[in-house]
């Protein structure tokens, strides 16, 4: 609905400032916040809306509704390694989804407390890796 109105990336802009923008440009990007704030309140709970309540814009919205439902706890960690740590990439993959996929997971578990050390990292890229690319794991 965002991107058919036009106003998707109003949620991830930065905030302007009213006292350094261009006043046509601040009441246009107001304008816009406001409609994305209409359209994500009504898609919301009571729940959810008393912990957004004290946000002054979409974009604040959007964070603290992902602070709210990101994952947490042991359950989350479990699932993030073991997703990390048993990921293959298959023959005819592109490195760079597998790579992209990897980096994703290591972040997400740096979200949640869980900090996976460069040699880690490395080392699960070369066991992920599929036989085409054993040359290459025995060279490193």
């Amino acid at each position: 609905m965002l991107k058919e109105e036009d106003l998707y990336n109003t949620v991830f802009e930065d905030i302007l400032d009213k006292c350094t923008a261009d006043k046509a440009v601040y009441k246009v990007w107001k304008e816009k916040d406001i409609r994305v704030r209409g359209f994500i309140i009504q898609a919301l709970s009571m729940n959810q809306i008393t912990c957004i309540q004290m946000a002054t814009t979409a974009k604040e919205i959007v964070e603290r509704l992902k602070e709210d439902y990101k994952p947490k706890g042991l359950a989350s960690s479990y699932f993030l390694m073991k997703k990390l740590f048993t990921l293959h990439m298959e023959e005819g993959d592109l490195m760079n989804n597998h790579l992209n996929t990897i980096y994703e997971l290591v972040q997400w578990l740096a979200s949640v407390g869980e900090r996976i050390s460069d040699s880690q990292v490395m080392l699960t890229i070369l066991i992920s890796l599929p036989p085409s690319y054993k040359t290459f794991s025995m060279v490193l």
